[in-house]
């Protein structure tokens, strides 16, 4: 009884300091985390995998503070970090023992978002240029249309 006290315990500190780091990141308007949110503001598909990836990040440092502390092999952890995922991030029920595997797809999914979000980025830089060109063009045709009425007169 006295160990599963301390599991739990210890449990509760790795998902205190995971839920604090987060919190800190949101009180000291961390640039990482709301750069891109007020940047992509009228995107609400890039928001959506904003959020996404921050979730997905917050996961993962459940599992590097468990890892720091050599708890990420005890079934107590395990089992409270796949009901953090099923819920957001998979959706169906999953199995403990297939922890590792979740694990990885947890990972490549993440990276997969980031490709998406550095997609959506491209594409963001891409418009401005557009714009600018068209903004530039603009203001070199109106210039050359008042010349050549001047020249006219």
């Amino acid at each position: 009884m006295n160990n599963l006290n301390n599991d739990l315990i210890s449990l509760l500190n790795i998902l205190h300091s995971a839920r604090m780091q987060l919190v800190s990141r949101t009180c000291s308007e961390n640039f990482d985390l709301f750069g891109s949110f007020f940047r992509f503001e009228n995107n609400s598909e890039l928001i959506d995998l904003l959020i996404e990836c921050e979730f997905i990040l917050w996961i993962n440092k459940h599992i590097e503070i468990a890892s720091e502390q050599n708890f990420i092999k005890n079934h107590i952890f395990i089992d409270a970090l796949l009901k953090l995922m099923q819920k957001k991030i998979i959706g169906i029920e999953l199995n403990p023992q297939l922890s590792g595997l979740y694990l990885s797809i947890l990972k490549e999914k993440q990276l997969l978002l980031q490709s998406l979000i550095d997609i959506g980025i491209k594409d963001e830089i891409n418009y401005q240029r557009l714009k600018y060109s068209l903004d530039k063009d603009k203001a070199l045709f109106e210039r050359e249309y008042k010349r050549l009425l001047n020249e006219g007169q």
